[in-house]
Parts: C-alpha cells; sequence; structure tokens
C-alpha cells in the first residue's frame, strides 16, 4: 500500500499541529499550576520555566513543519505573485530547496553534539531532563521541515496551481470526478 504525498502532507500536517497544540496547553496548565504554587502555596514548581522553554521549542518547530506544508511561512511574495504560473513554480521551489539545504546542514552538524551529550549523560540544571532530548528537538524539528518542503515540492510540481498547499490538493481533488 502506497500513500500519496497529498495523504502523507495531510498526516503529517494534523500531527505536527497536534504536537504544537499539545505543548502549547502544556505550557499553559504548567504556568497556571506554578502561579497557584508560587502565590497561593508560596511553593513554585523550581524547573517549571526550563520545562515550558522546551515546550515552546518543540511547538515552534512542529509548527515549522506545519507552516511548510500548508505555504504560511513567511516570505515576501510582491514579486513572486506578479510572475507566471511557471515562475512563481520555479521561484517557490528555490526557496523549498534552500531550506532543504538548511534543514539538512542544521540536522547533519547537530547530531554529533546531540551524540555526545546523550553519552556523557548531561542533565538540565532544574528538570534534571537529559540535555540530549530537550536539543534533539531542533534538528528532528528542523530534518521534519525537510521532508514537509520536499512533501511540499512535490505537490508543486503535480499540481496545476503554481502555489498549492496539502489542503488545496485535496480540494481540487475532491471536485475532479474519479475515472472508472
Amino acid at each position: 500500500m502506497t500513500i500519496s504525498a497529498e495523504k502523507l502532507g495531510v498526516r503529517l500536517e494534523w500531527a505536527c499541529q497536534c504536537v504544537a497544540a499539545l505543548a502549547l496547553a502544556l505550557i499553559v496548565g504548567l504556568n497556571v499550576a506554578n502561579i497557584i504554587g508560587r502565590f497561593v502555596f508560596l511553593a513554585p514548581i523550581m524547573w517549571a520555566e526550563e520545562v515550558m522553554m522546551y515546550l515552546l521549542t518543540l511547538s515552534v518547530f512542529a509548527g515549522l513543519s506545519a507552516m511548510t506544508l500548508s505555504d504560511r511561512q513567511i516570505k515576501m511574495e510582491l514579486v513572486i505573485g506578479r510572475l507566471p504560473p511557471l515562475g512563481q513554480k520555479v521561484t517557490n521551489s528555490i526557496a523549498l530547496f534552500c531550506l532543504i539545504g538548511v534543514s539538512l546542514y542544521i540536522t547533519f552538524w547537530t547530531a554529533p553534539l546531540i551524540e555526545r551529550f546523550y553519552r556523557y549523560g548531561q542533565l538540565s540544571d532544574a528538570a534534571q531532563i537529559s540535555i540530549a532530548i530537550s536539543q534533539a528537538i531542533v534538528p528532528a524539528g528542523f530534518l521534519t521541515a525537510a521532508v514537509a518542503a520536499l512533501i511540499r515540492l512535490r505537490l508543486i510540481w503535480s499540481s496545476s496551481s503554481a502555489v498549492c498547499d496539502v489542503r488545496e490538493v485535496r480540494a481540487s481533488a475532491a471536485q475532479q470526478p474519479n475515472p472508472t
């Protein structure tokens, strides 16, 4: 059984959005618990700030992949929007190739550092969480963004639209009659 790029993109986008939303919900819950602990019981949660920082990083990098898939990342569209469809496809593809290159570069160069953190057993100061886990969020996020960019490239060049996201492709596929 094969999964199309469209289905893979929709599933990856949904998973990334869920991870980002869950991380943000945990941040809010932990912050509320810390405020109550600090001002009601005079006993703050010592590790709360550190864990919230890690969760925020997780949310940002999960959001990066979701935004890449849905073509909602920050970009300059003043010039691109005036190009013909082929020019838009080429320009968007160049931007996605740059994202893939940077993402793979960061992933490649941070992997040995994370392996060292794991080997040394280094823990964070307050939460006593392995530094390897918290630092692995960054390359994992960039690697997921590279996969998302590859899916977007596939969708751009298989679609008649110059700029498309996974939801556009799914909507246009639903409108077309199925050849049987």
